[in-house]
């Protein structure tokens, strides 16, 4: 229909402009190109179309003509706000990480209710360890517009902001990916000791199992809230006891030994003689920044040149396809269509991972899941890594059995895997 109407008229720009914005979803990124460029050359003061060059560029990881894009975009039209967000959003990426913040910061000057530029100054700063200003902005996560799961009609109560809860009822809620509830469910043990008060969590009705041996009260997000006097999201607390603290929590592995499972995977993987390493590389494809921290399996090559280390497939569902092309798939042993079918999530992958030594992996849940059973992990970390990771450290505040390996360059993977390499041959003849 858009190609039609430009055969009628050629020189209409919202027409170039809109076929853009649709080669760019069906990833066709030349098109795109093609479509923005020709709705600027028949309109120079086309901002909205540098905007969206620059977004196409920065999906291809081309962040210099991104830049210069967005920058453009600002000349025409200083108040922009659109193009200073996403000039943060780069500069972050390329851990430039003063211009990110000054772009941040006039984002919001120009739009002080910017929720997503409050959110993303809140997970910089951080990033920097700046982190009661970092906690206080982050909490504008919750009015961003499109976040449904902060809109929840059915909540009447108080959000707790630190009182006293003797003798309360206090509603937790869960939040964002799976690997989040994982690591920040430890507050839920420090409210519990803190407080002689009634927790209910609330949380996806798959993870319930993990807390199967705790006292609070733990419910299925499909279910009816029951009645309460405050109401917390999990990702806050440690806002609250970082105001009286001033540290995070230590690490508690909460997660229940299920010996049956164990058992089972103890008696498959017993005739693997060796050091056992399980590797997962693939993240979730609709997590925005999945694109950075996901690892193609091919860079997991170099390790299996190793003798006497045996490789165990962590990977379950999408990532798991790439197996059929890796080179070295005959010496990936891969339960993956055994692991995990039932109500629980991890249930399984629970089982391998105690009787696994180590895990090597990219920033997904499943290091959350490891380093909370106290597996040895080592996590591979791109150039400008998620907030709890911090910057430059070896090891992690969070964890005690994590060691950290950390792109030297923006989406260079080749270095890390060397260290990787090395430290594995090291760990065999220790």
């Amino acid at each position: 229909m858009l190609q039609k109407a430009i055969q009628i008229n050629p020189n209409y720009v919202n027409t170039h402009f809109n076929l853009g914005i649709v080669f760019k979803e069906l990833e066709e990124y030349q098109k795109a190109i093609y479509c923005y460029e020709k709705a600027i050359q028949l309109n120079p003061s086309c901002t909205d179309a540098y905007l969206n060059l620059g977004v196409v560029f920065e999906d291809l990881k081309e962040h210099q003509k991104a830049i210069s894009y967005y920058k453009k975009a600002i000349e025409i039209q200083p108040n922009y706000v659109k193009a200073y967000y996403n000039l943060g959003i780069i500069f972050n990426e390329l851990e430039e990480h003063k211009k990110a913040i000054s772009c941040y910061e006039k984002a919001i000057e120009i739009q002080p209710n910017f929720a997503e530029a409050h959110t993303n100054l809140g997970l910089l700063l951080l990033l920097l360890s700046n982190f009661q200003k970092g906690l206080d902005e982050y909490e504008w996560r919750k009015k961003v517009p499109t976040r449904r799961d902060y809109k929840l009609n059915d909540i009447e109560s108080l959000e707790w902001q630190g009182e006293d809860l003797t003798n309360k009822t206090i509603l937790i809620l869960s939040e964002q990916a799976v690997g989040d509830t994982i690591q920040f469910a430890r507050y839920l043990y420090m409210l519990q000791d803190k407080y002689l008060a009634t927790i209910i969590f609330r949380t996806s009705k798959k993870l319930i199992h993990l807390f199967s041996k705790s006292k609070f009260k733990v419910i299925s997000n499909d279910e009816t809230l029951p009645k309460h006097d405050f109401h917390k999201y999990l990702l806050s607390l440690p806002q609250i006891f970082y105001q009286k603290t001033k540290n995070f929590s230590r690490q508690i592995n909460y997660i229940p030994k299920d010996t049956k499972i164990v058992s089972k995977w103890r008696n498959k993987l017993n005739s693997i003689k060796g050091l056992k390493v399980g590797i997962n590389w693939q993240g979730s494809a609709t997590y925005a920044g999945d694109r950075l921290r996901s690892i193609p399996l091919n860079y997991f090559e170099r390790l299996f040149t190793i003798e006497k280390i045996n490789f165990i497939n962590l990977q379950k569902g999408f990532g798991t396809e790439q197996i059929k092309n890796f080179k070295y798939k005959d010496k990936l042993y891969d339960f993956s269509s055994e692991v995990d079918n039932g109500k629980n999530a991890f249930e399984d992958t629970i089982g391998i991972l105690q009787n696994i030594d180590l895990v090597v992996t990219s920033d997904t849940a499943l290091p959350h899941l490891s380093a909370t059973l106290g597996v040895k992990t080592w996590l591979l970390l791109p150039y400008s890594p998620d907030w709890r990771w911090f910057l430059e450290l070896k090891n992690s505040p969070w964890y005690e059995h994590v060691k950290l390996y950390r792109q030297e360059e923006f989406n260079k993977w080749d270095s890390i895997f060397d260290i990787v390499k090395k430290d594995l041959v090291n760990l065999i003849n220790e």
